[in-house]
């Protein structure tokens, strides 16, 4: 059995109202786990002593705030490239759009992570996920959709899975996002190889489906394809972007066509 005390916190954060101030902070606060889980949170004052042992490894907070790990719910993590110019242009107040039909925003990205090995990519975003974790996230989500041909897209999974098995990381869980820039070639053709190899091949590394469903990205109808496809064993929720009027309409149409087959656990905004 393991098990660690935290105690001498200021102030513990538990995110349970009940428990203290908003958002549920307990002054002078300790905590025990045991084999893992949470066997009291509360103040130092109320801990029932039995509940430590003579292996029970205490660490004292010194008085500093104890808060829950943060969850990192939109990340592209897995990336190669360098688009800190681009930072200047927005700020003279370029747009994204203009930049992107210069050869820039994501497009720019996908050509630097789609040449990157597996090796490569999870290398790069080892760092950033540590530099998470130092920060205090726990969870983090990372999508692909910096690759936007079949091959590259596996690739970014196979990176994101890769850092899931590592040690002294954050939790991770895989988000597939095939339709995130336009393609370069057929759309048509993209998209049912998305919708068939794509899906089939992504469902063995990732547990949600995303969309760009946006002006100058993909069409609801585009999107729509893509989520109806999801519904045929797809194992878990989807999700897709709303910025326009357009990504609002899409999000009611798809939503009801997705529901209606219950197959899905949810329709998420991300």
């Amino acid at each position: 059995m393991t098990s660690v005390c935290v105690r001498n916190i200021g102030q513990l954060v538990t995110c349970d109202p009940s428990l203290g101030p908003a958002p549920g902070v307990i002054e002078g606060g300790a905590i025990v786990m045991t084999d893992a889980a949470l066997t009291f949170v509360g103040r130092e004052s109320d801990l029932d002593r039995s509940l430590l042992h003579d292996d029970t490894d205490t660490i004292d907070a010194d008085g500093h705030a104890v808060i829950p790990g943060f969850v990192d719910s939109h990340t592209h993590l897995v990336w190669m490239g360098e688009r800190s110019d681009e930072y200047a242009l927005r700020a003279e107040g370029v747009s994204y759009e203009v930049i992107a039909s210069r050869g820039g925003g994501i497009a720019g990205t996908v050509r630097a992570t789609r040449a990157a090995s597996v090796d490569a990519l999870s290398a790069a975003a080892r760092v950033r996920a540590r530099r998470m974790l130092e920060h205090g996230t726990t969870t983090v989500e990372i999508k692909s959709g910096y690759g936007l041909d079949h091959d590259a897209e596996m690739r970014q999974l196979d990176a994101v899975r890769s850092l899931a098995a590592q040690p002294a990381l954050p939790a991770v869980v895989a988000t597939y996002l095939p339709l995130h820039a336009a393609p370069t070639g057929d759309r048509a053709t993209f998209l049912d190889e998305v919708c068939s190899r794509g899906l089939a091949e992504a469902a063995q590394r990732s547990r949600i489906v995303d969309a760009f469903c946006e002006v100058g990205a993909y069409t609801v109808d585009e999107c729509r394809s893509l989520f109806t496809a999801a519904t045929s064993g797809w194992p878990s929720t989807i999700s897709y972007k709303k910025t326009t009027a357009a990504s609002c309409t899409a999000r009611s149409s798809i939503t009801r066509r997705i529901c209606s087959t219950g197959r899905l656990r949810s329709a998420h905004q991300s």
